[in-house]
């Protein structure tokens, strides 16, 4: 008989990747399957086992990947044969996150279980934003309502004269859609028009944004500023208060989300970090001196004619070639042309018969380095997926290449999880780095270029994205 896994409902928090708790890291950290949501920050994925199975749930209003039911039997499946599985959600699982739902369930099932508690994102984007759900002057009680569950009629299942007359500050979770609705009824039942409103998107994230109004007034103010989900919407005199307890302030570079492979923290990179900029920084780790594995070969195959496997050492030479016949593959299939970094390596081809150029004679190539410390590895499903969805919901906007060896991971990274559009436009930032493949990477996938020796003169144009 099969050991019985068991299933952590963890809360992510609301965006800001340091708000995870201990607990929850430390679970994710040891995690063979990662079952997760779409408004917990893809970047927390680097935190899981990079051998984990991760399962994306993308659950929106009106549009699920999967539905309640699926999410539930991939929980009992996973934990049936043994597996530790995190259901990772955004914000804190009880609230608004079916977590009563997930555990009945599991107990249902016999499957044990833990609930490790989040951060909810009412009470963070609110203080992100500058807004104390209570204060002993201003809001004695608040109260969490969702917009998003509707009676028989359509609208928000809420006691409204309730919240209208018995509640000073009031968060109210998935909203957006319903904001015209949630105004009129608190006005009907007695709250002031003049009441003050606090709309937050993407709270904690750099790209927070937020609208101020009232509950006459909020309706349009949203409607003419284009907020979507994910925000939360604060109703409360305590709003009118926040520039006394605002903190969490616009900076140069707030707004910005940024990808990089750098292999450490680089002074431009921790610029960024110290100005405002939400950082998404993947050290990729390179192979060991000598060895070529299985996915480095594959990976050669895949390559295209406009790029080039470059070899710097003689033994990566060998070990590729002896790779190709454990396998039975054809190199004569190969697509990209094998280059040589030394003269050394140069030779080394001659050997085995194969005539082949200098990599510095073909710098129009985007070159891929195969073997030791510069070689490339490919994406673990973790990464792939974490990058992913961050390209994919417009977590990132900009590009951040400091060597032509980042500029090559960039586009291997795009080849292996074959974007067709990304969520918004994206800029290419260079820094010291002149090859010819920035023109060929930026038309591929119409990225715009900019120079960090002209990064103050871009700056509006970064802050544009």
């Amino acid at each position: 008989m099969s050991t019985k896994g068991k299933v952590f409902l963890v809360g992510a928090g609301p965006g800001d990747i340091e708000l995870l708790t201990i607990k929850g890291k430390r679970v994710l950290e040891q995690a063979d399957v990662v079952i997760i949501d779409r408004l917990v920050n893809p970047h927390l994925l680097m935190e899981a086992n990079n051998q984990a199975k991760v399962i994306y749930c993308g659950k929106q209003p009106c549009k699920h990947t999967l539905r309640q039911e699926d999410i539930q039997t991939e929980m009992l499946i996973h934990a049936k044969k043994g597996k530790q599985v995190v259901r990772l959600k955004g914000g804190d699982p009880a609230v608004f996150g079916r977590v009563g739902e997930e555990a009945a369930f599991l107990k249902k099932n016999g499957i044990a279980y833990e609930i490790v508690p989040g951060i909810t994102s009412g009470i963070a984007a609110s203080m992100y934003a500058g807004v104390p759900v209570t204060h002993r002057d201003y809001s004695t009680s608040f109260a969490v309502v969702t917009g998003h569950c509707h009676n028989q009629l359509g609208k928000p299942k809420v006691n409204w004269e309730a919240l209208a007359q018995s509640v000073d500050t009031i968060l109210f979770y998935m909203g957006i859609s319903e904001i015209e609705t949630i105004t009129t009824e608190l006005m009907a039942k007695g709250k002031p028009a003049q009441t003050p409103v606090l709309v937050i998107q993407w709270g904690t994230y750099s790209r927070q944004k937020t609208v101020e109004g009232t509950l006459s007034n909020i309706y349009r103010e949203v409607k003419k500023a284009k907020v979507k989900n994910p925000a939360m919407i604060v109703v409360g005199d305590i709003v009118s208060k926040r520039e006394q307890f605002s903190w969490f302030g616009q900076k140069p570079y707030s707004g910005l989300g940024v990808l990089t492979f750098t292999k450490e923290e680089t002074p431009l990179v921790s610029m960024f970090r110290e100005n405002g900029a939400d950082v998404y920084r993947y050290s990729l780790s390179s192979l060991q001196s000598g060895e070529v594995t299985t996915d480095v070969v594959q990976a050669a195959f895949k390559a295209s004619p406009q790029q080039g496997l470059v070899f710097f050492e003689t033994i990566h030479v060998r070990g590729f070639i002896q790779k190709l016949m454990q396998l039975g593959y054809d190199i004569r299939e190969l697509q990209a042309p094998l280059l040589a970094g030394t003269q050394e390596v140069l030779k080394e081809f001659n050997r085995y018969g194969f005539q082949v150029d200098f990599a510095e004679e073909q710098k129009h190539l985007m070159q891929l380095r195969i073997g030791g410390d510069s070689s490339i590895e490919l994406l673990s499903p973790v990464t792939k997926m974490a990058i992913s969805r961050l390209l994919e919901e417009g977590h990132v906007n900009t590009l951040l290449c400091e060597s032509e060896e980042e500029l090559m991971v960039v586009e291997r990274c795009f080849q292996e999880i074959r974007f067709q559009d990304f969520a918004v436009p994206l800029k290419l930032l260079i820094n010291n780095v002149e090859t010819n493949a920035i023109g060929q990477f930026t038309n591929k996938w119409n990225v715009e270029i900019i120079d960090s020796l002209n990064l103050e003169e871009d700056l509006p144009t970064l802050q544009s994205i």
